[in-house]
């Protein structure tokens, strides 16, 4: 696994966490 995806999924775990927690408040 290249760094740019592994960059990829940790921003991609960032931008559902902010997604729910949005949702949630």
């Amino acid at each position: 696994m290249t760094n740019s995806s592994l960059s990829i999924i940790i921003h991609g775990r960032q931008i559902v966490a902010s997604l729910l927690s949005f949702m949630a408040a």
